[in-house]
């Protein structure tokens, strides 16, 4: 499977900063083509790019262009429309304020790892977008302001912004993100708006339109369904490098028991383990790739405690050993 067939991110994230390395003269193709990723398939609103894929993609174009800005950079690549159903979702919200609450609840979808927490905080409204990643978080707030800047007549000035990356490098850049009062390397990454800005009707919002694209939403971000195993290869992508790639485990981050999660992958005509094999074969074939890395850590990538473990399951997948199927497909 093509690391762009893979559940996971919506290609529209690694797509805009593909567009703000290319608009940098960074040739693209290259680091592209080393994760497997073709750059007609970013165009292609269907396809995600696995989380681990991603992160390489977007770690390797940054550090190709020298802009350590190149995240927010991004967002301004990133034209309405980009994210298609999320994106008419905050549109149609009748109000900043409804069109906002409407992105909180499915910001999964753009990614399954973000949260966007809408809390009233005295006499403001604040956005507080959760993530790991500081560049990560960052990129997401601001597309997240610039979405209703965009729709304003004069644009959305936040109170204030706090970040918890460190200063852009391009003042006029921020500026236009986040407005002129943002402190840096602060514990969170939130923005808040006023009442005014918050209740400003959105033009030509259709309540409607709003109810089809919150439909069209719960589909996508559905954690069981007609996509299961393609949601179960998406979680175990992110637990196999840490070892904790059980059932259990899984079943917690798609938000059902392990019991019926292999119900309904049973129902699906396959299995967890069936899963599971087939994630850590690839995943080593994509690590054994990497010259760089040791069989020791290729086998706590793909989720062994020892190496010994590893060589048996590779022997059974392969019939011969990862040492060997590393020197023949040199």
């Amino acid at each position: 499977m093509s690391a762009a067939g893979i559940q996971g991110e919506m290609v529209e994230c690694c797509r805009a900063l593909v567009v703000a390395a290319e608009q940098a003269g960074v040739r693209v193709g290259p680091i592209l083509a080393e994760q497997g990723i073709e750059r007609a398939a970013l165009d292609d609103p269907e396809q995600r790019i696995a989380l681990d894929t991603c992160d390489r993609v977007w770690r390797r174009l940054v550090e190709a262009s020298g802009d350590p800005d190149l995240f927010l950079r991004a967002v301004e690549c990133s034209p309405f429309g980009n994210f298609l159903v999320i994106d008419f979702l905050g549109a149609n919200g009748t109000t900043v304020g409804g069109g906002v609450r409407a992105l909180a609840r499915y910001f999964h979808v753009v990614h399954p790892d973000l949260r966007l927490e809408v809390t009233r905080e005295g006499d403001a409204w604040k956005l507080c977008m959760g993530a790991d990643d500081p560049e990560g978080a960052a990129f997401a707030l601001a597309m997240t302001l610039s979405r209703f800047s965009g729709r304003l007549e004069g644009g959305l000035c936040p109170l204030r912004t706090t970040l918890r990356r460190a200063p852009a490098r391009d003042a006029a850049l921020a500026l236009r993100l986040f407005g002129p009062r943002v402190a840096w390397r602060a514990e969170e990454d939130a923005a808040w708006l006023d009442d005014a800005t918050w209740t400003r009707p959105l033009p030509e919002s259709n309540e409607i339109l709003g109810r089809l694209m919150a439909r069209q939403a719960e589909q996508l971000g559905q954690p069981v369904g007609r996509d299961l195993p393609g949601r179960v290869r998406l979680a175990l992508a992110r637990l196999l490098p840490t070892g904790t790639a059980d059932l259990g485990r899984v079943a917690e981050r798609l938000g059902t028991s392990g019991r019926s999660l292999q119900r309904q992958l049973a129902q699906a005509g396959t299995s967890f383990q069936l899963i599971l094999d087939e994630e850590r074969r690839l995943a080593a074939e994509r690590h054994l790739a990497d010259p760089g890395l040791t069989l020791v850590e290729v086998a706590l990538l793909v989720g062994y405690a020892d190496e010994t473990a590893f060589h048996r399951a590779f022997q059974r997948w392969h019939g011969e050993s990862p040492g060997r199927w590393r020197r023949s497909a040199a």
